[in-house]
């Protein structure tokens, strides 16, 4: 066998050290999914808020400008549920994908 060559006796051609890092390495994956998540969220707002004309970013600016707090209260309310569902979604896959780690709960 060659310096770079991966052992491949797993039964595919994908290498096993990486075969069996996954399950361990799965729970830091999820772990930076649940802190990237609100920061993307965030981001497109914001993104929104400088440079379009549609989206929940420009409603909120909009409503900024014009003093309109009804608007503003709603769309943070729409953002917040935006955020709360989008969470819900991570800890199921996580839930799903890590059910050895939950077993205990």
């Amino acid at each position: 066998m060659r310096t770079g060559d991966w052992p491949t006796h797993c039964g595919s051609t994908v290498p096993c050290g990486v075969i069996s890092s996954l399950p361990s390495a799965s729970a830091w994956i999820f772990a930076g999914l649940k802190l990237a998540v609100p920061y993307a969220l965030v981001g497109a707002v914001v993104a929104e808020l400088l440079s379009s004309n549609k989206g929940l970013g420009s409603i909120l600016s909009q409503a900024q400008a014009t003093l309109d707090t009804t608007s503003m209260f709603a769309g943070l309310i729409c953002l917040m549920v935006i955020a709360l569902l989008v969470n819900e979604v991570v800890d199921r896959l996580e839930r799903h994908a890590l059910r050895w780690k939950h077993i205990s709960k």
